[in-house]
């Protein structure tokens, strides 16, 4: 796979990080219509989004071992989410009228609350398990054929990077939505110019696997998917840190559902506010890992980085909570954007 085509599958890739959190934004908005909190959609969404992605990764990184060509899978997966996509907003903009039947007050509310969650839960699975395949796929083609296309860039540094591109075209999605699409066009519109971006993915990905078959096949099929193949590989300083992982994921996801409500006071419970959260979330990320691919080869202790890197992640978040402790002297009690 030469540098064009490496570069055209990069393309995809920020488009669809680009669409899927034009999602995101749009069902955290309508699902704020029915359940009467930004906050509580948020934390409903993004639980249900994590989770598919988490599943769609793992699922992916088991079988893609066995996918000769990743970039038709990947683009059928983008295609098949666009379209589920379409008529899901119709769904979720009825969504009212289904919780109206359920108990949401009284001695049966904990029935209407889990059955909320679990409707939410089917409905937006799919999707987010497709988004999360998409980037274990691509990082299978790339990593098959790095020699040709990146030279001596690690697979470590190689995922960062891809990661990195993929989130950075998320923090574009999230801009967008929340300060042209949705404001501008509506949520509808806003869906469906995600939906048909997907669309176009699946329809590029398709022409560039029919024209350019030899490019985009993986050519080392690994036919072992057990579940225990992978799993007797992890030693105990392996579990560990992935459980350290674990837990980091939780608080980061935790915090920027505090932030979104706390700052909400100021910037209003509307869509600027969750966009302003979700870019500025979303643009770390990416930094990070973009800049962790280019020093990667650097690193000679990555376990000590990881633990430097928790550190200091939990002084910025004491010195974050006590900055935002100022945001009312900041604002004055006035900053509130109107939308």
């Amino acid at each position: 796979m030469g540098i064009k085509h490496q570069n055209l599958v990069i393309a995809l890739f920020v488009f669809s990080g680009f669409s899927s959190l034009i999602f995101q934004s749009v069902w955290v908005r309508v699902l704020s219509l029915a359940v009467g909190s930004t906050s509580t959609a948020m934390s409903l969404v993004l639980s249900i989004f994590f989770f598919g992605l988490a599943l769609g990764s793992y699922l992916a990184g088991r079988y893609s071992k066995k996918i000769k060509n990743s970039l038709w899978v990947y683009g059928l997966l983008e295609g098949i989410i666009g379209l589920y996509a379409m008529g899901l907003i119709y769904v979720l903009l009825g969504f009212h009228q289904i919780l109206a039947f359920l108990p949401m007050i009284g001695p049966y509310a904990i029935v209407g609350n889990i059955s909320k969650f679990a409707l939410v839960f089917l409905l937006l699975v799919l999707p987010t398990v497709g988004m999360g395949a998409s980037l274990p796929l691509l990082i299978r083609l790339f990593v098959d054929d790095k020699k040709q296309t990146f030279g001596k860039k690690s697979n470590g540094s190689l995922i960062s990077l891809l990661y990195g591109i993929n989130t950075l075209g998320a923090v574009l999605g999230a801009f967008s939505a929340s300060f042209f699409f949705i404001p501008e066009g509506g949520l509808l519109v806003a869906n469906h110019l995600a939906a048909s971006t997907n669309v176009v993915v699946l329809l590029v990905a398709a022409v560039l696997t029919i024209k350019f078959p030899s490019a985009y096949q993986v050519k080392n099929i690994e036919r072992s998917t057990s579940v225990g193949f992978y799993f007797r590989k992890l030693t105990h300083k392996q579990w560990a840190l992935l459980s350290v992982c674990l837990m980091s994921g939780f608080a980061s996801i935790g915090a920027e559902v505090v932030w979104n409500k706390y700052l909400g006071i100021f910037f209003g419970t509307n869509t600027y506010g969750l966009g302003i959260i979700l870019s500025i979330f979303l643009l770390g990320i990416s930094a990070g890992s973009l800049l962790l691919s280019w020093q990667y080869h650097r690193i000679r202790n990555k376990e000590m980085l990881q633990i430097n890197l928790l550190l200091v992640s939990v002084a910025m978040l004491l010195v974050t909570s006590y900055l935002l402790n100022l945001a009312p002297v900041v604002s004055g009690g006035n900053f509130v954007l109107s939308r």
